[in-house]
C-alpha cells in the first residue's frame, strides 16, 4: 500500500497526454508549421502550440499541489523509512517532470514561437498570443509575472489593431483582478512586481483612455489606471497634462458609463474628504453612517471639482456646459458606496443655500459651483423619479418602496426651500434652468397636504413671477412644464393653479398690448382683447390692415425686442397649457377673450408685413416679364437692426397664433369624439358653427402666411433692395413655410371625405396659395443646394425640405403631385443630407 501511491501517480504522469518527450516532439512539429506563409495554417498551428503550453502549465500547477502535499507528508512521516523512501522518490520524480515541463514551455514555446508570433502580420495571431501569455501569467505568476514577459504586453498596447490592444490591456489588468477577486490559487501573486513595467508604459496606458477606434479599449485602460492608483503606482507620476486628461474623462460625453465611473473613482481618491482612515474611494463605509456635515463637505467637494474643470481656461461663464454634471450624478448612482450622496436632498439643499448669489462680485468658479450643485439636485431628482423596471418582482417592489420614500422626502424638502431659492437665484440663468426643473418632481399627495398649502401657493406664485421676469427660453420651458403638470389631474390644488395661470395670462396680455401701443406711432391705442373692446378688435382683418412707419429709432428696436420676448413667453406657455386654462371664457360668443387676443395679435403681425411689403413700379405694372421693385420707406430707417427684430416678432407671433388654432381644433375634436361615443351628438351638423370659428382662425393665419410670401424679392435683378430687406424677406418666408406645413398637417384634405360634417368643414381643400409661395421661395434658393457645406446643408433641410415633406406626408392620398415633384427633384445632386431626407420621404410615400 505504501508503494501504491507513487506507482499510480507515475502511471498518470507517464500517460500520452503529459509525457514530456511526446510534448516536446509535438511542439517541435507544430513550430515548423508556425513558420509557413499561409495565414490560416499558421494561425491553426500557433493555436495548437498555445493549447499545449497551457496544458503543460496546468499540469505543472497540479504537480506543485502534489509536491506541497508530499512535502507535508514527508515531514510528518519521520521514523517510517519505507514511506519516507516512497515519498522521496515521488517528490524527485514530480520535481523533475515539473522542471522539464517548465523548460519546454519557456524554451520551445516562448523562445521558439511566442517571440516570433506576438508581432505576426495577422492580428488574430497577435491577439491569441497575448491572450495565451495572460493565461500563463495567471497559471504560473512565479515564472511569467516578471518584467521579461510583461514588457511584451506593454509594447502591444500600441498595436494598430484594437483587438490586440484590448488583449494587451487585459493581460496587464488580469493580475490585479485576480488578486482583488481573491480566487483560490496555489501560487502567490505579487502585483508589486509589475511596478516597473506599469510605470514605464503608464503614458501609453493613459493614451488608451482616449482610444478613437474602440470604446472597450477606453474602458479597460481606465479600469487599469484605477487599479494602478489603488496600488500606489501613480503616486510619483507628475504629468499634470496626463492627470487632467484622466480627470476629464469623468465628464466626457463621448465615453462610456464604465469609463466615466472609473474616472470618477480616480478623482474621489484625490479628494481629502473621501479619505476615511486611509481607505480608498471604494471603501465600504456607508454614506448613511456619515453626519450631515460630512455629506455636505463631500457634495461641495465634488461640485467644486466639477466647477473647476468646467471653468478652466478662458471660457465665458454663460457658455460652460453645466449639463455635463449629469454624467457625474449617474456615475455616483452606479457606485453602491456613494449612491446615497445623490439622494441626500437636505444636504444638497443646504450646500446650495450656503452660496450667496446676492454678492456683487463672485468668482467665475463660485458661480459655476452653485450651478453645478443645482444641476446635481435636478438630475438626481429626475433619475429617482423615473419608475424602476426589470429584475424580479420582490426586488422591484422593494426598490419602488424605497424610491417612494425618497421622493416623499424630496417633495417635502423642495416645497420648503424652492420658493426662497427661486427668489434668490432669479438673475442667474444657469441656476434657474436647474431650479425650475425641480417642481416637476413634487408628488401631488405631498403638496395637497393642508400643512403644505401655503408653501405650494408660494411656489406657484414665484414660478409665475419668474416666468414674467425671465428672458431665457430654457427657463421659460421648464416653468411652463411645471405649471402644466400642476394644472393637470383632480388634486385639491388645481383651482389655485388655474387662478394663478389666468392672472399670469392677464399680465402678459396687458404687457403685450402696451408694447403694441408703443410700437404704433399712428394710433393712440391698440385694440385689446378686453371685453369692452373685443368687438372692435374682431372687425379688422389682417389682410386689410394698412399703415406706415415714418420714423423708427433705437427705442423702437427695444420695443420690438420686448414684443419678441413677450411672444416667446406666450409661445412656450401655449405649447404646453390649453387656452382654456389661460383665458377667462365668456358665455357670449361675440365676446370671446381668446378670439379677441388672436385677432389683435394677427393685426399687429399683418401691419408689420404690409409696412415692409415691396411694391411694383407703376410703369412696369403692365409687363409680366419685366418688373422692377421699389422698397417701402420703412427700409430707409437709420436703425436697420429693427427689421431683424420685426422678423423675430413675426416668427414668434405666427407660432402663437398656430398654437391657439391647434388648441381650438383639439377642443372641438375631443368634444365631438366624446359626444359621438355616448350618442349625444347626431350627424346633423349642429356643431358646424364651432367648426367655422376654427376655420376662421385658420384662414387668418393662412392670410398672414400669404403676406409673408408677398415679401418675395425677385433674384438676379438690379434693384433698390437693401441687405436688411433681403434677410427679412428670407426670414419671414422661412417662418411662413414652417407654419403653412403645420396648418396643412392640422387640417388634412382627406377630412373632406369624413362622415362627420364638422370634420368635412374643417378640411383644407384649397391650399394652393400655401404651396405656390413657398415653392417660389424654394426655387429662388436653388443655387444654395450646390454647396456641400454640412452646416448649410442641415439648415436647408430644416428650413426648406422638411416643411414640404411633412405636409406632403399628411396629405399624400389627395396631395399635390407637382409639389412632390419639386422635392423629389432634389434626390440627387443637392448634397448628401438633402438626398437622404428626400430618399426617406420617397420610401414613406410609396407605402
Amino acid at each position: 500500500d505504501d508503494e501504491g501511491e507513487p506507482k499510480a501517480s507515475s502511471n498518470i504522469f507517464t500517460s500520452n497526454r503529459f509525457q514530456v518527450e511526446l510534448m516536446r516532439d509535438l511542439i517541435s512539429r507544430m513550430t515548423e508549421l508556425v513558420l509557413v506563409g499561409q495565414p490560416d495554417l499558421r494561425a491553426a498551428a500557433t493555436t495548437a502550440v498555445w493549447e499545449l503550453a497551457k496544458a503543460s502549465m496546468e499540469r505543472s500547477v497540479e504537480l506543485t499541489a502534489k509536491l506541497d502535499t508530499a512535502q507535508r507528508q514527508h515531514t510528518a512521516s519521520k521514523g517510517q523509512s519505507r514511506k519516507l523512501q516512497a515519498l522521496e522518490h515521488s517528490i524527485d520524480t514530480w520535481k523533475r517532470h515539473k522542471t522539464e515541463l517548465e523548460v519546454v514551455v519557456e524554451e520551445a514555446v516562448i523562445q521558439g514561437v511566442f517571440i516570433r508570433r506576438y508581432r505576426d502580420s495577422n492580428a488574430h495571431i497577435r491577439r491569441e498570443s497575448l491572450d495565451t501569455l495572460r493565461e500563463l501569467i495567471l497559471l504560473r505568476p512565479d515564472i511569467f509575472l516578471k518584467d521579461k514577459y510583461l514588457k511584451y504586453l506593454g509594447w502591444m498596447t500600441s498595436d494598430k489593431d484594437a483587438s490586440v490592444r484590448i488583449a494587451a490591456l487585459k493581460g496587464l489588468l488580469a493580475p490585479f483582478k485576480y488578486k482583488q477577486d481573491k480566487r483560490p490559487i496555489s501560487l502567490q501573486f505579487d502585483v508589486q512586481s509589475m511596478q516597473n513595467v506599469c510605470r514605464k508604459f503608464l503614458p501609453r496606458i493613459a493614451d488608451c483612455t482616449d482610444d478613437s477606434q474602440s470604446l472597450e479599449v477606453q474602458e479597460i485602460a481606465m479600469e487599469l489606471i484605477v487599479k494602478l492608483a489603488n496600488e500606489g503606482f501613480l503616486d510619483d507620476w507628475d504629468d499634470d497634462t496626463g492627470w487632467d486628461r484622466l480627470n476629464l474623462k469623468a465628464l466626457d460625453a463621448n465615453s462610456t458609463p464604465a469609463v466615466r465611473k472609473n474616472a470618477l473613482y480616480l478623482i474621489l481618491d484625490q479628494l481629502d474628504c473621501f479619505d476615511d482612515a486611509g481607505q480608498d474611494a471604494r471603501s465600504s463605509t456607508s454614506v448613511a453612517t456619515l453626519s450631515e456635515r460630512q455629506l455636505i463637505v463631500r457634495i461641495e467637494a465634488i461640485a467644486r471639482w466639477i466647477a473647476h474643470l468646467l471653468t478652466d481656461g478662458s471660457i465665458e461663464i454663460n457658455k460652460i456646459k453645466v449639463e455635463l454634471t449629469d454624467h457625474v450624478v449617474k456615475s455616483l448612482r452606479d457606485m453602491p458606496e456613494h449612491k446615497d450622496l445623490t439622494t441626500s436632498w437636505t444636504a444638497i439643499l443646504k450646500a446650495v443655500a450656503s452660496e450667496s448669489p446676492q454678492q456683487s462680485r463672485r468668482e467665475k468658479e463660485e458661480i459655476a459651483k452653485t450651478a453645478v450643485l443645482l444641476r446635481m439636485l435636478a438630475c438626481s431628482a429626475e433619475l429617482e423619479y423615473r419608475p424602476n423596471g426589470g429584475g424580479n418582482n420582490k426586488k422591484r417592489k422593494q426598490d419602488n418602496h424605497t424610491s417612494t420614500q425618497t421622493m416623499e422626502a424630496l417633495s417635502q424638502a423642495l416645497l420648503k426651500n424652492l420658493p426662497g431659492l427661486l427668489t434668490s437665484f432669479k438673475a442667474d440663468h444657469m441656476s434657474m434652468r436647474s431650479l425650475t426643473k425641480l417642481p416637476q418632481y413634487i408628488l401631488p399627495e405631498i403638496f395637497c397636504l393642508s400643512t403644505r398649502k401655503s408653501d405650494f401657493i408660494a411656489l406657484v406664485k414665484n414660478l409665475c413671477v419668474s416666468f414674467l421676469e425671465s428672458t431665457d427660453e430654457g427657463v421659460l420651458s421648464e416653468i411652463a412644464m411645471s405649471l402644466s403638470l400642476f394644472v393637470q389631474g383632480n388634486h385639491a390644488r388645481v383651482a389655485d393653479v388655474k387662478g394663478h395661470l389666468k392672472r399670469l395670462s392677464s399680465a402678459m396680455q396687458d404687457r403685450l398690448m402696451e408694447l403694441f401701443a408703443e410700437s404704433d406711432p399712428n394710433k393712440e391705442t391698440v385694440p385689446t382683447p378686453k371685453k369692452s373692446r373685443r368687438k372692435s378688435s374682431r372687425r379688422s382683418d389682417a389682410s386689410t390692415t394698412s399703415g406706415t412707419l415714418e420714423s423708427l429709432t433705437s427705442q423702437d428696436n427695444d420695443v420690438e425686442h420686448s414684443i419678441c420676448l413677450c411672444l416667446v413667453r406666450w409661445k412656450v406657455l401655449l405649447k404646453l397649457i390649453p387656452v382654456s386654462n389661460l383665458f377667462e371664457e365668456s358665455e357670449d360668443d361675440d365676446e370671446n377673450v381668446v378670439d379677441g387676443f388672436f385677432m389683435t395679435l394677427s393685426e399687429a403681425i399683418g401691419k408689420r408685413l404690409l409696412d415692409r411689403k415691396p411694391t411694383v413700379n407703376a410703369d412696369d405694372a403692365q409687363t409680366e416679364t419685366s418688373r422692377s421693385g421699389t422698397a417701402s420707406g420703412v427700409w430707409m430707417n437709420e436703425d436697420p437692426n429693427i427689421h431683424a427684430e420685426v422678423a423675430k416678432v413675426i416668427d414668434r407671433g405666427l407660432d402663437v397664433l398656430l398654437c391657439i388654432v391647434a388648441w381650438r381644433l383639439a377642443d372641438l375634436l375631443n368634444y365631438r369624439k366624446e359626444n359621438f361615443e355616448v350618442g349625444v351628438v347626431d350627424d346633423d351638423g349642429e356643431d358646424l358653427p364651432q367648426s367655422l370659428r376654427v376655420v376662421k382662425l385658420r384662414d387668418v393665419v393662412a392670410k398672414l402666411v400669404g403676406l409673408c410670401y408677398e415679401q418675395f424679392l425677385e433674384p438676379d435683378r438690379d434693384s433698390v433692395y437693401s441687405e436688411e430687406q433681403e434677410r427679412f424677406a428670407a426670414s419671414v418666408q422661412t417662418s411662413a413655410g414652417r407654419v403653412a406645413s403645420d396648418i396643412r398637417t392640422l387640417f388634412p384634405r382627406e377630412w373632406s371625405s369624413a362622415k362627420d360634417p364638422a370634420m368635412r368643414a374643417l378640411a383644407m381643400t384649397d391650399d394652393s396659395h400655401l404651396i405656390g409661395g413657398f415653392v417660389r421661395f424654394l426655387h429662388s434658393r436653388a443655387d444654395e443646394f450646390e454647396y456641400k457645406d454640412t452646416k448649410n446643408e442641415s439648415t436647408l433641410v430644416r428650413d426648406l425640405i422638411v416643411p414640404v415633406a411633412r405636409a406632403l406626408t399628411a396629405n399624400w392620398t389627395q396631395g399635390n403631385r407637382k409639389e412632390a415633384g419639386v422635392i423629389l427633384s432634389h434626390l440627387i445632386g443637392s448634397g448628401k443630407l438633402v438626398g437622404q431626407t428626400v430618399h426617406h420621404l420617397a420610401r414613406l410615400l410609396k407605402k
